[in-house]
């Protein structure tokens, strides 16, 4: 049984790109995928969806899209302002690194366990991987703007 089950599985060359077929156990033959999205972990994927979507809180909605609509970070952020809150975001969370070392005097599990508690808060690194995503979007998209530096007219 297990067999049969392997046997169905994908199987790839040692060396993708030069194969751009792959053959399954049944017979069928399929152009191969790359990139390969099924190797992102997901928690990166659960975290920065989290922070697109937003929550709703006690006091109303917190951020993404419940907060300012879906896709309003397609509508142009101001690329200096992406890049500035991204780095505000993974000062933080070094920061609260950095002190939850000290505070526990490198014992690891303490400090593993205040920065899961950290993350829970305020997804620092969420937020980096959401402002490094819209710079990527903007790069791709040559939409890098900023009106802070536009010249008088």
């Amino acid at each position: 049984m297990a067999d049969q089950k392997k046997n169905k599985r994908q199987t790839r060359t040692e060396n993708p790109v030069e194969n751009e077929c792959v053959s399954f156990g049944t017979g069928a033959v399929r152009s191969s995928t790359e990139p390969r999205y099924d190797l992102i972990p997901y928690i990166a994927l659960d975290r920065i969806a989290k922070r697109f979507t937003g929550s709703i809180g006690p006091e109303g909605p917190t951020g993404g899209a419940f907060k300012y609509g879906e896709g309003n970070w397609e509508k142009g952020l101001p690329t200096s302002d992406v890049i500035n809150h991204t780095i505000e975001h993974i000062l933080n969370w070094s920061d609260a690194f950095r002190e939850s070392l000290k505070n526990n005097k490198g014992d690891m599990n303490q400090v593993w366990y205040e920065m899961r508690r950290h993350s829970q808060e305020d997804d620092d690194l969420a937020g980096a991987a959401f402002g490094l995503i819209v710079l990527m979007y903007q790069e791709a998209n040559e939409f890098f703007h900023d009106d802070r530096f536009t010249k008088p007219t």
